[in-house]
């Protein structure tokens, strides 16, 4: 789709609260190019939408900005994680490759996975922006990923930063831990130093080995010009 939810888009403007309760079935394979590859959520100003996600199984979608898998558009929304559901496997462009929260709202995570998420910006699994609120009651949040930041001075490679592989936090967001397991962190640092590593220390050890030969042939230059002058000094 060109706009938000390439699979759902709960939408509320001005016409009462709207709740949606997914127990099962699939939503995959989905594309939005402004956000929400797989489902969008929208609330307005004294009307909510609310998400319950208690079983099936959401993955595989994409976005060309925020919100691979889910997308929380307005601060009036709430989600829920519950139960055997799982989202895996989302990814986006910019942020929150699972699940992106960009404009505030609630999400409770009482149970559920949600795994495999990838970012090219940042969090790679869940991102919260100013005004969001997460409370972690349950379920497993896993092996995100996110890109790393890194620099490269006096001659060692350095881990600046992670950018939330599994849950990237802004500042303003309200994170409550009451249970769950967040693990198996991984920003993509670890396949970025290493294809850093081959790039720099390429070029770097071309330098060295060029300088060590120009020292050679220095020395042996110096050594000639020296015995010239010496068997000069032995003539005389």
């Amino acid at each position: 789709t060109e706009g938000y939810g390439g699979g759902i888009a709960l939408k509320n403007s001005k016409e009462g609260d709207r709740v949606l309760n997914i127990t099962g079935g699939l939503i995959s394979g989905n594309h939005a190019k402004a956000g929400a590859g797989g489902v969008y959520i929208h609330g307005y100003s004294g009307y909510k939408s609310d998400v319950v996600i208690s079983g099936g199984t959401i993955c595989e979608n994409t976005s060309d900005k925020n919100g691979g898998g889910i997308a929380m558009g307005t601060s009036f929304c709430s989600l829920t994680i519950t139960g055997e559901a799982v989202i895996r496997d989302n990814t986006a462009k910019l942020s929150g490759g699972n699940i992106n929260m960009n404009f505030g709202g609630t999400k409770i995570i009482s149970g559920g996975t949600i795994t495999g998420g990838k970012a090219a910006g940042v969090g790679g699994n869940i991102y919260a922006n100013t005004g969001s609120v997460i409370e972690l009651n349950g379920g497993v949040i896993r092996d995100g990923k996110a890109p790393a930041v890194y620099y490269y001075t006096k001659g060692k490679l350095t881990l600046a930063r992670g950018m939330g592989g599994n849950l990237f936090l802004s500042s303003g967001s309200v994170t409550e831990i009451a249970g769950g397991k967040i693990e198996n962190l991984s920003s993509l640092a670890e396949e970025k130093i290493k294809i850093s590593r081959k790039k720099i220390q390429k070029p770097i050890t071309k330098l060295l080995f060029s300088r060590i030969v120009f020292i050679a042939l220095l020395t042996v230059l110096q050594l000639f010009i020296w015995s010239i002058f010496l068997g000069k000094l032995g003539d005389k």
